[in-house]
């Protein structure tokens, strides 16, 4: 406000030199005049300089509050996909899963979308994500693969822990009570691929457990998510490196 004063007293100062000397040949009376007119513009530009410095920094410190606000959620998110691909009490399982979707959620709220109801957007295109030059176009494709992400953790949750898979669990404990013998070690398969008696178990045995393994394995397969969280870590990084470049330059 100061400066603000102050130009508007010089701006006086010189309406009334121009009034006193308009009648006088004298060039020195303008000297003054010229003094105080380029303190004016002088303090001027320095408040529009600082205005601009001022903005410039709350920009950046917003921007660079936002990387690290996204880049914690997105540490989270991936640690919580791995646990709920590898813990193994149940309990601590669904409340992971839980934790998981209230992140991805969030990291939903992050990126927007660019436009609401964006007519223009055709679906998830990962060569966009992966671009290293520039974000642009980026944060609807962001909230598409986190869709995607939150789908395939569900399904994967659904599958690992349902009713069938608990199934399969017990079916493999009766199967082996049924044949209770000492443990057979390596399976074995003759030249032509059928099963080889070992210790006394039949082939049966090896045929059932095989069977009920593969289907229980395929319930409880993550190779979904843990691509999932690989695709994640890479687009983020990338996004991020950008974001903290731009950030840098103030913009």
């Amino acid at each position: 406000m100061e400066k603000i004063e102050q130009i508007f007293n010089n701006t006086n100062k010189i309406l009334e030199f121009i009034e006193k000397g308009e009648n006088q040949s004298d060039w020195t009376v303008w000297l003054p005049v010229i003094a105080s007119f380029i303190t004016a513009i002088i303090a001027f530009l320095g408040i529009l300089y600082s205005t601009r410095y001022v903005k410039n920094n709350i920009r950046m410190d917003a921007r660079i509050e936002w990387i690290q606000k996204v880049r914690e959620t997105v540490a989270r998110v991936i640690s919580l996909c791995y646990l709920v691909v590898y813990e193994i009490n149940e309990e601590e399982v669904l409340k992971n899963f839980l934790k998981a979707k209230e992140q991805i959620n969030l990291l939903m709220l992050y990126f927007g979308p660019d436009e609401i109801g964006n007519k223009d957007f055709l679906g998830l295109n990962e060569q966009i994500l992966k671009k290293e030059d520039n974000n642009i176009g980026k944060n609807d494709h962001i909230v598409a693969f986190l869709e995607k992400l939150l789908l395939d953790i569900e399904k994967y949750y659904q599958r690992k822990h349902s009713s069938r898979a608990k199934m399969l669990e017990i079916e493999l404990r009766c199967l082996n009570k049924k044949y209770d013998l000492e443990d057979t070690g390596e399976r074995l398969i003759d030249n032509e691929g059928n099963w080889v008696n070992v210790k006394g178990r039949p082939k049966e045995y090896y045929e059932e457990k095989n069977k009920l393994e593969k289907e229980k394995s395929e319930l409880e397969n993550p190779n979904n998510i843990l691509e999932d969280i690989a695709n994640l870590r890479e687009i983020m990084r990338l996004y991020l490196k950008i974001e903290w470049t731009v950030a840098k330059e103030g913009k």
